[in-house]
């Protein structure tokens, strides 16, 4: 079944597990290199050894916990409601109907899937699997003129093709554009794309 959760984001800033350890590790840092500047003296003090212990501490725990979030998620920023469903001759999305005929134009972003490991930066220590949230459905409608924008959940790549045929459907009744159908699909080998292409005259 073409059906996927709706996911309603609520990017609200706050403070992670990663982004405290960052900057804590920062402000160690720079208070010792500050504090060795300004006392210019080759013996560390005390207070300047606590400071360096402390920063490179931090640092390290970060590595950890960055080697750690490598297998872990990451904090869903949001909330999952209702569902998106592909059928033949529209699209549910949370029970509303959008007929097809009544759609102008198509596009879907579906890059992200449940367990994609994410390329963060060397400073970044948060989790690094992906939820599979970041996947975009948009379409204006005729009438009434509607923009719809909706955000959806994969659990494992190109799961999207399991609404190949409803999508098919889409792109003879001139909704979607070949290029973004493939792309929907993620079909880029060209072998394949040639395969696909006779497929779609049999449905």
């Amino acid at each position: 079944m073409a059906k996927f959760k709706i996911f309603i984001s609520k990017r609200k800033n706050r403070l992670t597990r990663g982004l405290v350890i960052k900057w804590l590790a920062l402000i160690f840092i720079f208070l010792f290199f500050l504090s060795a500047i300004l006392k210019g003296e080759n013996d560390l003090n005390d207070w300047q050894k606590v400071l360096g212990i402390f920063g490179g501490g931090l640092f390290l725990l970060g590595i950890v916990l960055k080697f750690y979030g490598m297998f872990n998620y990451e904090n869903l920023k949001g909330e999952f409601k209702g569902f998106l469903e592909f059928k033949n001759d529209g699209i549910f999305i949370d029970e509303k109907f959008y007929e097809v005929t009544n759609i102008k134009n198509i596009e879907i972003i579906n890059e992200d899937y449940k367990g994609k490991l994410i390329l963060k930066s060397r400073l970044d220590f948060d989790n690094s699997l992906s939820n599979g949230v970041d996947n975009l459905l948009r379409f204006s409608t005729i009438n009434p003129v509607e923009n719809i924008e909706v955000s959806f959940q994969q659990n494992e790549k190109s799961e999207l093709k399991q609404a190949l045929v409803p999508l098919i459907k889409y792109h003879q009744l001139g909704k979607i554009s070949f290029l973004k159908l493939l792309d929907s699909l993620n079909i880029s080998d060209y072998d394949e794309i040639q395969t696909f292409k006779a497929s779609i005259n049999r449905i």
